[in-house]
């Protein structure tokens, strides 16, 4: 895969250090509707940017789908706009009769540090007590927790 990084995007990179080049890699599906996938490499590979190995953790953990975290590229790659960028995964070990295929995207992230995502949750939204109380009768917490992930933070009162 052959990367040209436009203006805004070179831009991007020398301007914000929290600005990532990631590579997602899913198993392609046989049926026609789509479906989210989990994030996997093939099992025997290597990815390599502009000719040099990317040492990261490609397999996730053991028996674990979906541990598999996305490589980051940033390092390897040429942050100007006149330069192609290439990007390469190879595998092995794949057989002729049931060969598997994969889908590869390099995408452009944002990097969030803990004190980020702090103060969003400070700032945003938050569920009051009563709202609280209403949902914990009908569902578990942990379900209520999971469905109010990123839309709200809870308010805590502490009383003396």
């Amino acid at each position: 895969m052959t990367i040209k990084l436009d203006t805004t995007t070179a831009m991007q990179f020398q301007s914000d250090s929290n600005c990532r080049a990631m590579v997602f890699c899913a198993a392609e599906s046989f049926d026609s509707t789509w479906k989210p996938a989990d994030i996997a490499f093939p099992s025997n590979s290597e990815l390599r940017c502009n000719q040099e190995e990317v040492k990261v953790n490609l397999k996730g953990l053991k028996n674990k789908p979906g541990s598999t975290r996305p490589a980051d590229i940033t390092p390897f790659l040429r942050k100007k706009t006149e330069f192609l960028n290439n990007v390469e995964l190879i595998y092995a070990l794949t057989t002729k009769e049931s060969p598997q295929k994969y889908v590869l995207s390099v995408n452009l992230v944002q990097r969030k540090t803990i004190e980020m995502l702090v103060q969003a949750l400070k700032s945003g939204k938050f569920l009051g007590k009563d709202r609280v109380v209403r949902e914990s009768r009908c569902l578990p917490f942990f379900e209520i927790a999971l469905s109010n992930l990123y839309q709200c933070k809870i308010e805590r009162k502490t009383t003396t």
